[in-house]
């Protein structure tokens, strides 16, 4: 039984419009049309009240501005006037609030108004400033090591994640992901104020990330590590998503586990298939792939078949991962070229994304490969 990990963090307070809208885009991509709807109405709650606030801080100032004006015009109009404003203006008295023909109360009043108003602006963009720099996490290592597992980590998630899956990661990973041809349009760009990784499939956990998240990105987002580099607090880490919260995954996890072992069993009492004994023990434990086992089951079922090895784990993934690609001989030649056809005319989702012949005669083998789900299995 494989037990979830324990512990939280608090949420991070900060958060991103633009995080959000492009959360909301991911999950409409990914067809989930009532979660990107919840993003989109979240952001709009988040406006309202910033709002509805900068126009009260705007009212309050603007009023306190004109009160205090009126009571200098109340007090001027207790002096005399002075004799330049007579040579100035004639025929206006400054004293008077509204009155004469250069009555400057009301003018200034307008002005300062206009001046608060301003003044408000400017101190709400300074405040958005200042939450949006201490809601920035510290920035990744640059050391060797840092930049080398990005690159094994974006190489990774460009080769062996669906294109089907949408992928998130902080700003340069993603830009990494890219240029490794991973598609643009699969990326969810969590930005430095984001709230979490959901809308997505699968997150790249950097160091960026795990400062910006704190625990909860393992113990509540991504409680499964897919595949791993590096180690210490510059390794990189695959998870994936857990979209109904850390216990249903482990619960659809386990399940899994047990169905796919029973099905390891009556696969190997098939007499058209042979594995060897660590392929034999991961079939029995329900750690192969459930494509992988269903193409393994129908090529049984029409000749005989030779499964030479299963591909290892990922680098750092954790032990519940399913394997997911293997190696496969046919009794002759002509079974492993018919076995090599049957794998290309397959359609998603039991199409691999690698089937290649290797080797020649007696000792040749046909390699297939299956990428990353979006959930926990097929």
């Amino acid at each position: 039984m494989i037990e979830p990990p324990r512990g939280a963090g608090a949420p991070p307070p900060a958060r991103s419009f633009s995080n959000a809208l492009t959360g909301a885009r991911a999950a409409f991509l990914a067809g989930h049309p009532a979660a990107g709807l919840a993003t989109l109405l979240s952001t709009v709650l988040l406006v309202i009240p910033m709002a509805g606030l900068g126009c009260l801080l705007a009212r309050i100032v603007t009023r306190g501005a004109a009160a205090a004006i009126r009571g200098s015009d109340r007090l001027l109009s207790r002096v005399p006037a002075p004799a330049f404003t007579q040579r100035l203006w004639p025929g206006a008295d400054p004293r008077r609030p509204g009155g004469g023909k250069a009555s400057w109360g009301p003018r200034l009043i307008i002005a300062l108004k206009a001046l608060a108003t301003v003044a408000v602006v400017a101190v709400a963009a300074l405040a958005t400033a200042v939450a949006w720099r201490s809601g920035t996490p510290a920035p990744d290592t640059t050391t060797p090591a840092a930049m080398a597992n990005r690159a094994q980590a974006a190489a990774w998630v460009a080769q062996q994640v669906s294109r089907d899956v949408t992928v998130s990661c902080d700003p340069r990973m993603c830009a990494q992901v890219r240029r490794k041809g991973f598609p643009a349009a699969r990326l969810m760009d969590l930005g430095p104020a984001a709230s979490n990784p959901r809308g997505s499939g699968v997150v790249v956990a950097t160091p960026t990330l795990r400062s910006q998240f704190g625990d909860r990105l393992a113990s509540v987002y991504a409680p499964m590590v897919i595949a791993g580099f590096g180690s210490g607090a510059d390794r990189v880490d695959v998870r994936a998503i857990a979209p109904d919260g850390p216990a249903a995954f482990w619960t659809q996890l386990a399940a899994q586990h047990a169905s796919l072992a029973s099905a390891g069993g009556q696969l190997l009492r098939n007499k058209n298939i042979r594995a060897s004994p660590a392929a034999r023990a991961a079939l029995l434990a329900g750690r192969v792939d459930s494509r992988l086992m269903a193409t393994l089951s129908v090529l049984a079922a029409q000749t005989p078949v030779r499964l030479a090895a299963l591909d290892a784990a990922p680098p750092g993934a954790s032990p519940a991962v399913f394997l997911r690609g293997a190696q496969i001989g046919g009794a002759s030649p002509a079974s492993r070229s018919a076995i090599l056809a049957f794998l290309h005319a397959q359609r998603s989702p039991y199409r691999p994304v690698v089937a290649t012949a290797s080797g020649t005669g007696a000792g040749s083998l046909v390699t297939v490969r299956f990428d990353v789900p979006g959930l926990t299995g097929p």
